[in-house]
């Protein structure tokens, strides 16, 4: 029960194919250095192929969820930050996840 509402509730914040297991754990890595004040590299930490993970980059970027920045300490290098939209979407999902387990006990 709870993991059918916790599906549905991240269905209404984001698109479906974000939920294959790589661009989901990378969202949540990018989520985690944001909330730590850091920016994530552009590259990924070796959890991806480079290439896949500039891919799943570029669809948080279209949708609106991530930006680029230029890295202040090393030229030529960018870092990825979730914008204000991307901070909301995963969050509701956090939330309501919340009160979803909450209410269960």
């Amino acid at each position: 029960m709870l993991d059918a509402r916790l599906i549905q509730l991240r269905d209404e914040q984001f698109p479906e194919e974000y939920f294959a297991p790589s661009p989901w754990r990378l969202l949540l890595d990018i989520e985690r250095a944001t909330h730590r004040g850091a920016a994530y590299p552009d590259t990924g930490t070796g959890a991806f192929p480079p290439t896949t993970a500039l891919r799943y980059l570029a669809m948080f970027e279209r949708d609106g969820l991530v930006e680029r920045r230029p890295d202040p300490v090393e030229n030529g290098r960018e870092l990825v930050v979730l914008t204000s939209k991307g901070a909301k979407a995963l969050n509701t999902v956090f939330e309501q996840a919340a009160l979803a387990f909450n209410e269960r006990d």
